[in-house]
């Protein structure tokens, strides 16, 4: 159920935090396609035995028939989401049921169909990733990748976003111990590029322990809070909105609300509790939509255990355990 009432359920279940979760969710996070042109640092993707599947269409009508109070949706996974050769039929279709749905992109591909969806498709949000203000650094994060090419695709699609009035776009930048020095630089470049929304988070774990030290190593950056301080201030400067998130605080309390709000649901249909562990459905998930129908998994007994646990410090589910969404977003 959309609407004020929906609002209000989703509302006080969030804050709340009940075992059985009131409404159905608002959001949801749904991943297009594990298919991907680049193998970047910090991305488990070439590394997953999942098979390399998009989702289709048709299973996308599915399971927004078993949501019917869906509002929004984010069309991002760990592939490159135009490699989904649906896309934006997808995206027309979440348009004609009135609901908000946006994706990310890394930049690397745009042909003339790409461009033209862009703006035709009805998208209503657009994320670029760039991990680096130069070159050396860029590529070195994102192999495969070439630095002028992206810039060239993203401040063309950024002109006619301009002239057109939509869709808004923001440039993601994952901060890690080896690029954190260029962040400041990103200001300069996405100004000049003519976006005006910066966001940065931290490495993610995958919800695997053999990438627990790798991520807690990247995420290891003594500078990061004044950084990200002159940042934010350089970006109020220039009117650019800035934000940072997911960055691993310790001695924060939890702010992870996944469990409460929505769920991400794989390329191939299985419900995961998060954006950070639903790379890998073997890992956890609560079922598959199309097998299951999500109103039966969304309270199944296994969700409200996780949201049990999630509530409980001393219970906190194993794939939580240094997860940087775990702690609330960091205040600068």
């Amino acid at each position: 159920m959309r609407g004020v009432l929906g609002a209000a359920r989703a509302a006080w279940d969030y804050y709340r935090e009940p075992d059985v979760v009131t409404g159905s969710p608002l959001f949801l996070q749904v991943e297009p396609t594990i298919l991907c042109n680049l193998e970047c640092a910090f991305c488990i993707n070439p590394f997953l035995p999942r098979t390399r599947t998009s989702l289709t269409l048709a299973k996308f009508q599915q399971l927004l028939d078993q949501a019917p109070s869906v509002a929004k949706i984010s069309l991002v996974g760990i592939g490159e989401s135009t490699m989904n050769k649906e896309l934006w039929a997808i995206v027309r279709h979440a348009k004609s049921r009135g609901i908000e749905i946006g994706t990310t992109s890394n930049g690397t591909i745009l042909t003339d169909r790409i461009f033209n969806e862009i703006f035709d498709s009805g998208l209503d949000f657009l994320n670029f990733s760039l991990d680096g203000a130069t070159k050396g650094t860029y590529e070195k994060m994102r192999p495969g990748a070439v630095f002028e090419d992206v810039l060239a695709n993203i401040e063309r699609v950024v002109t006619e976003a301009r002239r057109r009035g939509r869709p808004p776009i923001a440039i993601w930048f994952l901060s890690t111990s080896q690029n954190i020095g260029e962040l400041p630089m990103m200001v300069d470049l996405v100004k000049e590029l003519g976006v005006t929304r910066l966001c940065t988070q931290g490495v993610h774990y995958w919800g695997h322990e053999d990438w627990h030290g790798r991520a807690r190593e990247a995420n290891s950056i003594p500078e990061l809070r004044q950084t990200l301080r002159e940042v934010a201030a350089r970006a109020r400067a220039n009117g650019i909105a800035f934000q940072a998130l997911n960055f691993p605080d310790v001695t924060a309390e939890r702010g992870c609300k996944w469990p409460w709000k929505g769920s991400y649901i794989t390329a191939d249909g299985f419900v995961t509790p998060c954006c950070e562990n639903g790379s890998d459905p073997d890992k956890i998930n609560f079922g598959n939509v199309f097998q299951t129908p999500y109103a039966e998994i969304w309270n199944s007994p296994a969700y409200q255990q996780f949201r049990r646990d999630l509530r409980d410090p001393a219970s906190r589910p194993p794939i939580c355990v240094d997860c940087p969404s775990y702690h609330r977003t960091l205040t600068i």
